[in-house]
């Protein structure tokens, strides 16, 4: 059995993530086909090292013309491909298009429910135009997968459309929680002490994350008050500008950006904090949770569903007790009533990967 994997780059963000840890577990063959040419924020490196052959369309493409689709066609049969799988709009598309000229199977993973999400990245008139597409192609692909059950259930309640879910999964092996001594040393490499609370967010700095509001949030809860904990704000993205501004002057809050150690701030921090309004099944937040930390997290479906399935240590907020919850965390911390491990025996990429990989034999058979 041999896998086709498409997505539009390999830019590091939470589908990609996915993707890795489907292929660090692979007991198959695959070979990767990015559309387009990488930019700076690439996980190539990271493929690479699991020895990962990556094939770059270098194209533009949106809508999958038939020179593109009959290039990859072209690969497929050199490679002998058994199984597309694709991640994303433009892959969806492309996919679509090629398993109705090829006798290859076609799996795609669904990400976000698009009305929730395109509107917000891409503006309304585009996101709701881009959401019908999506969802056109999404309704007609062989053997669609949801991230998260949210998605799956959504699909099925508003289309009718039975859609099976594939929960996302952590990397164990890379994401942990440390040692008090090791996590000491670490946090004085950046000038943290033992004794200071250390909220964290790692999430793109976007609308859809609603940042802005968590830092005017974060500052009105704790300015006036003894109590100095830290936030640090990890990512990029289009609100980068106007939240350096935002946090001013505020010792409190400390713009860190786009890094590639994300997982050495994870493990020196005290309590994750996502104020999204629309996640699928957030890798970011999983990613918290592995490396120990207690989670804030808003009271949006996927961010319920992780409560449901580990509810220690995590508190669901909504925009009228956020500073009561933030203040909640701050003193479970200080008083050290936070488990120090978390048993994350639900959300793990070697769980995952090998439903996908069952997932692939069972349409092989069909």
């Amino acid at each position: 059995m041999k896998v086709l994997y498409i997505v539009s780059t390999l830019e590091r963000c939470g589908p990609n993530n996915v993707l890795y840890n489907i292929i660090k577990h692979a007991k198959f063959e695959y070979l990767i086909m990015t559309l387009s040419k990488e930019k700076d924020n690439s996980m190539i490196g990271d493929f690479q090292i699991l020895n990962s052959k990556v094939h770059c369309l270098d194209s533009d493409d949106f809508f999958a013309k038939k020179v593109v689709v009959d290039k990859v066609i072209n690969v497929i049969r050199e490679e002998n491909i058994d199984i597309i799988h694709t991640h994303g709009i433009r892959s969806d598309i492309l996919g679509y298009k090629i398993s109705k000229k090829t006798s290859v199977k076609h799996i795609s993973t669904i990400h976000n429910y698009p009305y929730f999400d395109y509107p917000i990245l891409y503006g309304k008139l585009k996101g709701f135009i881009l959401s019908r597409i999506h969802i056109h192609y999404i309704k007609r692909i062989d053997k669609p997968i949801a991230c998260s059950k949210f998605i799956s259930d959504t699909f099925n309640e508003k289309y009718g459309k039975k859609i099976d879910y594939i929960q996302n999964g952590v990397d164990e092996s890379k994401f942990f929680p440390l040692s008090d001594n090791i996590k000491k040393i670490k946090r004085e490499k950046h000038n943290f002490s033992p004794n200071d609370v250390i909220f964290i967010s790692t999430n793109m700095l976007i609308k859809r994350k609603r940042p802005l509001e968590l830092i005017e949030t974060f500052i009105q809860t704790f300015e006036k008050s003894h109590e100095k904990p830290t936030l640090l704000l990890l990512g990029d993205g289009n609100l980068k500008d106007l939240i350096i501004k935002k946090i001013g002057k505020s010792e409190m809050i400390k713009y860190i950006g786009r890094v590639s150690n994300v997982i050495e701030y994870l493990q020196i921090a005290d309590v994750f904090v996502s104020n999204s309004i629309a996640e699928g099944l957030p890798m970011a937040a999983l990613e918290a949770l592995s490396c120990g930390l207690f989670l804030n997290l808003s009271s949006i479906p996927s961010h319920k569903e992780i409560f449901d399935e580990i509810n220690t240590d995590i508190i669901l907020f909504d925009d009228e007790n956020i500073s009561e919850v933030l203040k909640k965390s701050y003193s479970k911390v200080k008083t050290k009533r936070v488990k120090k491990h978390h048993h994350n025996n639900v959300f793990l990429s070697s769980i995952m990967s090998d439903k996908y990989q069952e997932v692939y034999k069972s349409e092989m058979i069909k």
